[in-house]
């Protein structure tokens, strides 16, 4: 497969709605207006840089490209009352969405959910999205959907993620939580609506790494 990349070089004709992402459009975003991770990819090198991306999608076909991402926060040392609140995190959330995947000034797509991503863990890659059980036609309970990187995915049609097929704006969204996600609470089919339920009250802090995806 030729390489595909990220650029935030490359131009659109018409703008997304950056408003309705994920991290924007969430309850606690006017608490957290600011990003407070810095999220960047070892491959592609910072958000909006073309780079070469490794590749995975499912256990069955590694053949997508998934970006490297590795995040840390970017806080005052002297400030005690944030350090508090980064003691708290119990898991990430990455939620990966396509801002021009659907019509003009609807909500972004998601393509791409994973969650109890945890505290220790800030570097995911390729070799994480892979699945760590198989069920029939690709399809498995929601409490089983695990990664062999130690977390969870949510459903993309029996995929882990669903990568673009054009040239697309995606926003990889790194969310810190106070409290883990239930699996349990969420639908066999679980959205962006259901982690925003989920998560409500829990947001410590969000990055992002952003680029524009070309598949060739």
């Amino acid at each position: 497969m030729a390489p595909s990349f990220f650029s935030s070089k490359n131009k659109l004709d018409s703008p997304g709605p950056v408003e309705k992402l994920w991290t924007r459009d969430h309850y606690d975003f006017k608490f957290n207006p600011l990003p407070i991770i810095n999220v960047s990819s070892p491959d592609c090198g910072p958000s909006g840089q073309v780079g070469n991306l490794n590749s995975i999608a499912t256990a069955d076909s590694p053949a997508e490209l998934f970006p490297t991402l590795t995040w840390h926060f970017e806080v005052d040392e002297k400030d005690e009352v944030l350090a508090q609140r980064l003691n708290r995190i119990k898991e990430y959330l990455l939620i990966v969405q396509d801002l021009d995947a659907g019509k003009l000034g609807s909500s972004p797509k998601a393509i791409g959910i994973y969650y109890v991503i945890p505290p220790h863990k800030t570097t995911i890659s390729a070799n994480d999205i892979v699945k760590d059980k198989k069920g029939r036609l690709e399809w498995i309970r929601v409490a089983e959907r695990g990664l062999v990187g130690g977390f969870k995915y949510a459903d993309m049609d029996g995929k882990v993620w669903r990568p673009p097929k054009s040239m697309h704006r995606i926003h990889f969204q790194v969310i810190a939580l106070s409290r883990t996600v239930d699996s349990g609470s969420l639908s066999e089919f679980a959205t962006v609506g259901g982690f925003r339920g989920e998560s409500e009250g829990s947001m410590i802090g969000w990055g992002e790494w952003v680029g524009i995806y070309e598949k060739k």
